[in-house]
């Protein structure tokens, strides 16, 4: 799934990409919950004993960077905010994925509504993204003179 997401990176904004990876990691989540919880439980599963899951552990990381590296040249923050940005980024998708799998939206939706949630949360979550680069190109372009 989240190779489908990296595909889409020559044909997708950014922030269309990084909808795009939160989609695929939330959906994952709910499709092998199991492997899910456990690639977060160190005290289970040391991932160092399996390399292949560390690798994609690693892949799927460096992606989120990469689009987070490329949303922030675009002006969504900082270069010294990335950091913060990756973990906000991934703070959101993982945090969805955990009220949907134990939390209390697992109770109230059920399996066909957590599904049906992914899209419109990541959707939201792009368009603040969109939002605040927009924002910051009119700032731009206010403090250059031009309108």
């Amino acid at each position: 799934m989240l190779e489908a997401a990296e595909a889409r990176r020559g044909e997708a904004t950014p922030a269309a990409r990084l909808e795009a990876l939160g989609r695929a990691y939330v959906g994952l989540s709910l499709e092998r919950p199991a492997h899910f919880k456990i690639m977060f439980r160190p005290e289970l599963v040391r991932l160092d004993r399996f390399p292949g899951a560390a690798a994609c552990a690693d892949s799927s990381f460096e992606q989120l960077r990469l689009t987070v590296s490329e949303l922030v040249e675009a002006g969504l923050g900082k270069p010294e905010e990335t950091d913060a940005l990756v973990a906000l980024c991934w703070s959101v998708a993982h945090g969805l994925a955990g009220l949907l799998l134990d939390g209390p939206l697992h109770h109230q939706l059920g399996v066909a509504g957590a599904q049906a949630l992914i899209a419109p949360v990541m959707a939201s979550f792009r368009l603040m993204a969109e939002a605040r680069m927009a924002q910051a190109r009119g700032g731009a372009a206010q403090r250059s003179g031009k309108h």
